[in-house]
């Protein structure tokens, strides 16, 4: 007689199906639970800055319970990292983006000084707290050329020649205008003193 597979009956199928939901119970509760992602925003601090100054970029989310924050910067497409902050043992340890001049506080803003043109770029922060969330958000740094800065307003040589060329043909435009009607109303003045002016209705 062929053999057929043996299935549970009864009393044992009851016993089967709590050993198979305590094994997955058990399962379950050995492998870790997928992180919780949270997109959050970043404030810069003060908004616009020139070369040369400094600069705070301020994440928002969580403050405490933090197992550990990093700062990126790169182009979008591609990030590299500048820092990594663990604020349970209060460890800095940074990394191939670092130029020097990057800092790193408790709340894991990231401050940066004696801005370059370089330092534009975007920005992102990865925050991973205790209970396995991560936070992550991305900004844009534009840092002004502090010459080009104080230039705007001004107007080249060239285009100071310019202005006052166009300023003076204008001005002699107009004084043309009021000489001309002021001839006109001489001219006329002259024609009509030889004779009384004519009244409209008189004969």
């Amino acid at each position: 007689m062929p053999r057929t597979a043996w299935t549970p009956k009864g009393p044992c199928l009851r016993w089967w199906l709590m050993l198979l939901l305590g094994a997955h119970l058990l399962s379950s509760s050995c492998v870790a639970q997928p992180s919780r992602n949270i997109t959050i925003k970043i404030k810069q601090k003060p908004p616009s800055v020139q070369v040369g100054d400094s600069v705070a970029l301020i994440p928002e989310g969580s403050q405490r319970n933090l197992s550990s924050c990093r700062w990126f910067r790169g182009d979008r497409d591609r990030f590299f990292e500048i820092v990594e902050f663990m604020p349970f043992n209060n460890s800095v340890d940074y990394k191939e983006a670092y130029s020097g001049r990057e800092s790193i506080d408790l709340y894991c803003e990231l401050h940066i000084r004696n801005l370059s043109l370089w330092d534009s770029n975007f920005y992102r922060i990865e925050k991973i707290t205790s209970n396995n969330t991560r936070e992550a958000g991305e900004t844009a740094l534009l840092v002004q050329d502090k010459h080009r800065y104080w230039s705007r307003g001004r107007l080249t040589p060239i285009a100071t020649i310019g202005v006052a060329a166009a300023c003076f043909v204008c001005l002699s435009f107009f004084i043309a205008i009021i000489a001309f009607q002021t001839a006109n109303l001489t001219n006329s003045g002259d024609e009509r003193l030889p004779g009384s002016p004519s009244t409209p209705g008189t004969k």
